[in-house]
């Protein structure tokens, strides 16, 4: 479980953010921000709309709970459109205008959703040691990857995605309908997070403990040496 408050910062000056608005909400597990509004999986609450048109005013839209579906622990949005994930393995999507959701998806593994992504018509998330691809033009599971290790999170790129584990991460293409595992980087590094910087180029806060992560950086232009950082 983790604990923030949802911030918003002025960028603009990348050598120093400038806080310009925030939210308490107390346990918050993933976010997700879209047009006017953030999306936060509260855990066991549920799936918190929050309305960021003026982010010095954060205002909450509307809390939604699932209790049937366990703790809301991913979540990602595009345009009006939420898709979070629960502990029980279901995806629910939501519009964000109305804060009305469509009937859940149960991905097959039934464990915890623990990342996920919307890129075009289609959402990726990760559960366990699989990765899943849900349409969203049949709200159906077209595809699903098998992983060598449980996964962590997922970091989304143009064509990449990075599923992260506790000892390193595997890259994987969803350029294709069928989505293909490019490389497994199994290394004495323990991730906290990681972005996609750029197309093959990816940033991670990682290092031999997670006390003691520092700023890494792995090229992806050979994805058979993805245990290789700077």
């Amino acid at each position: 479980m983790f604990y923030y408050v949802n911030t918003v910062f002025n960028v603009l000056n990348q050598m120093s953010p400038l806080l310009i608005g925030f939210h308490s909400a107390g346990s918050i597990q993933g976010i997700g921000c879209g047009r006017g509004v953030a999306a936060l999986a509260r855990g066991r609450a549920g799936v918190e709309l929050v309305d960021t048109r003026q982010p010095a005013t954060l205002r909450s839209k509307t809390l939604l709970a699932f209790p049937a579906l366990g703790d809301a622990t991913a979540v990602d949005v595009l345009g009006d459109l939420v898709v979070a994930g629960f502990s029980s393995g279901n995806l629910v999507f939501i519009d964000a205008n109305v804060g009305v959701s469509l009937p859940a998806v149960l991905v097959p593994g039934a464990r915890a959703i623990s990342g996920l992504c919307i890129r075009g018509s289609r959402v990726f998330a990760v559960l366990y040691r699989t990765l899943a691809v849900v349409s969203l033009t049949s709200y159906t599971v077209t595809h699903t990857l098998s992983l060598s290790h449980t996964a962590l999170n997922l970091f989304c790129g143009v064509d990449k995605a990075i599923v992260t584990h506790s000892r390193g991460f595997d890259v994987v293409s969803f350029a294709a309908a069928v989505p293909a595992l490019l490389g497994q980087g199994t290394t004495s590094q323990r991730f906290r997070n990681t972005i996609m910087a750029s197309a093959n180029v990816i940033l991670a806060a990682a290092g031999p403990t997670l006390s003691g992560s520092r700023v890494q950086m792995y090229n992806l232009t050979d994805p058979r040496l993805v245990n290789t950082y700077e």
